[in-house]
């Protein structure tokens, strides 16, 4: 179960630099586009490291109509690991809103990872409000266009991030969020789909979002995590509720999250040998 903890991890700034991140995830992403292609992977990531382009370039790139795909594409994923002052920030979000909305339903790998890239970039750079907007937006159900699992995991996943880094302060203040995120928990918080691979994930992170959310949704989310019959899972959630408990306390010493912190712990509860 590791792989489903690894998912919804904060990487601490101090100890995770953003140019170990760019390698890492640059890296990570090259060799999904280039899977099966005989070229030199770790020439690639020397020649990577000369050839950073600044965040001017990368916004140049995003915006000229001349720019082809491919380099479209790695442009957008260059951006998740460069750093944009605050006046390119706001040029840049609008881009990678378009380029999500535009290829979110792609059947071609390569644009399912740049898409990844920019709903990773896109909800933490942009503000609460437009990031937990584009997210409830990719995650209601019964839409035109349906989102795809990798990319539900990107999505529930950023949001426990975001919400763990900025706790909404009014209760259901973001509504069409919590909505969306309680329709992943109904949809596989189930032993079927728990088994199946990716699913948990989601399952996961949805849970924690909806928590995190202050819906008001949360003694049902407590009682049908409680009464699940899967026990690995049930341990999963009560091991990641405790770890976003003592990172929330850490975060703010007031009163004011005191909601989210108990149902928070109830939920570590679940991570019992008796369960």
């Amino acid at each position: 179960m590791a792989l489903i903890k690894d998912l919804i991890d904060i990487p601490d700034p101090e100890m995770d630099t953003r140019r170990t991140r760019r390698q890492r995830r640059l890296t990570k992403d090259l060799r999904k586009l280039m899977t099966g292609s005989q070229i030199d992977i770790e020439r690639v990531e020397n020649h990577s490291n000369l050839l950073e382009p600044s965040p001017k370039e990368i916004l140049e790139s995003l915006k000229s109509p001349k720019t082809d795909h491919d380099e479209y594409t790695k442009a957008v994923i260059e951006a998740e690991v460069t750093d944009f002052g605050p006046s390119e920030t706001q040029d840049l979000t609008p881009l990678l809103r378009r380029f999500i909305e535009q290829y979110r339903e792609s059947n071609v790998p390569a644009d399912l990872v740049a898409v990844g890239s920019a709903i990773r970039t896109f909800i933490a750079i942009a503000s609460k409000d437009d990031a937990f907007d584009l997210a409830a937006s990719l995650l209601k159900a019964g839409s035109r266009l349906s989102l795809a699992i990798e990319l539900e995991i990107e999505v529930s996943k950023m949001i426990v991030r975001k919400l763990t880094a900025n706790p909404p302060a009014e209760r259901c203040q973001y509504a069409e969020l919590a909505l969306r995120l309680e329709e992943l928990v109904d949809d596989y918080a189930r032993p079927r789909f728990l088994a199946r691979e990716k699913h948990g994930a989601v399952a996961l992170n949805a849970i924690l979002g909806l928590v995190l959310t202050r819906s008001g949704r949360d003694p049902e989310v407590v009682e049908r995590m409680r009464t699940l019959a899967v026990p690995w899972f049930q341990q999963l959630v009560g091991r990641r509720a405790a770890g976003l408990r003592s990172d929330l306390i850490a975060r703010a010493s007031d009163a004011k999250f005191a909601d989210i912190v108990r149902i928070l712990g109830q939920l570590s509860e679940l991570d019992s040998p008796s369960l």
